[in-house]
């Protein structure tokens, strides 16, 4: 009896590194390509790159009457020509996909440098819990175990705790009703859910004369939405960025983190001093955070003014030319 399961256990070992096999050579690599497509560039990027730098959508918009099209990315390199710069990017990505994309990197073609990306807004509940993580999540599975077939198998039979829309919604309200907001006696609220709230109470109250005034707190809740929230040890994101430095510190790459502008004079107009004021606290916080991990946050929260900013009816980290040239410029300062 013994000997008939051992028998079996045996057979199934063997078809299954027989299939795994198979497939390594033959449909894995147009799979990959298909599936993860960033993660293959980074398998089989050339080596000697000096910098990578990391982006999403801040780094792939433009506005039609920029006077360059060149991206963030490519401006550094423009201003930085002895270096060799490779960027990979692609919309609506963040560090939990970031440290996926590194993990690719193998000695050969590693870069002596890293500029990764840092949105304020993918700390907050909103981007955390959002409807597109299920595709970011899928983009990187392809490489979850080392057995390419199994990964196939899995993404196949769709065997991942993917939330639902129902169930991210959930989560993202419950995250503003929940987690208190902190740090000073200024705040007069006690978590987003009741900031929103008396913001949005004002449109029944007919607070505002016209569409303007209707429209202006509309965005004004979707800053609240955005930004109204503490950085703490809990945050999922803040894990990502950490297992960042940490490969960062294994593998002798220098990480420097890209902390995006936003538009603090139109949420302060919008919203108040008091949205700012978490703005700038959970900057100081990553700062500090990554100063005594080894890792170099470029503070680029308030550099420009809010005619860079291309949408002025929502809150994105889109810039024109001369935001994009300001961002790329004060990288080059801090690169060496």
């Amino acid at each position: 009896m013994v000997k008939k399961i051992s028998y079996k256990v045996i057979l199934f070992c063997v078809l299954a590194v027989a299939i795994n096999l198979m497939y390594s050579y033959t449909l894995c690599p147009s799979d990959f390509i298909k599936y993860s497509p960033i993660l293959h560039q980074c398998r089989n990027m050339v080596s000697g790159a000096d910098v990578v730098y990391l982006g999403e959508s801040s780094d792939m918009t433009v506005a039609n009457t920029d006077s360059t099209p060149k991206k963030i990315s490519q401006l550094i390199a423009f201003y930085k020509p002895d270096l060799k710069l490779i960027a990979l990017d692609t919309y609506a990505v963040h560090a939990g996909i970031y440290k996926e994309w590194i993990k690719q990197f193998n000695a050969s073609n590693k870069p002596k440098s890293l500029i990764v990306t840092m949105n304020l807004r993918s700390f907050g509940a909103q981007w955390i819990n959002s409807p597109l993580e299920i595709n970011l999540q899928k983009s990187v599975r392809m490489n979850l175990t080392p057995l390419c077939a199994l990964n196939r198998f899995l993404m196949a039979l769709r065997l991942f705790e993917d939330k639902t829309p129902l169930q991210q919604e959930k989560a993202m309200k419950k995250s503003w009703l929940k987690n208190p907001l902190t740090g000073s006696t200024m705040l007069r609220y006690r978590n987003a859910k009741q900031w929103d709230d008396v913001m949005a109470k004002r449109l029944e109250l007919q607070e505002c004369n016209n569409k303007t005034d209707s429209a202006k707190i509309l965005l004004a809740c979707h800053y609240i939405k955005a930004f109204a929230f503490n950085i703490n040890n809990k945050n999922p994101r803040l894990n990502d960025f950490d297992e960042i430095v940490r490969w960062g510190v294994e593998n002798n790459v220098k990480i420097y983190f890209n902390l995006l502008p936003e538009n603090i004079k139109q949420a302060e107009f919008l919203v108040g001093k008091e949205l700012v004021y978490l703005m700038r606290q959970n900057r100081d916080f990553l700062l500090k955070r990554y100063h005594t991990k080894g890792a170099f946050v470029i503070d680029n929260l308030e550099i420009l003014k809010g005619e860079y900013f291309m949408d002025k009816n929502w809150t994105t980290e889109h810039y024109i030319d001369k935001g994009r040239i300001k961002i790329a410029q004060n990288i080059v300062k801090h690169l060496n």
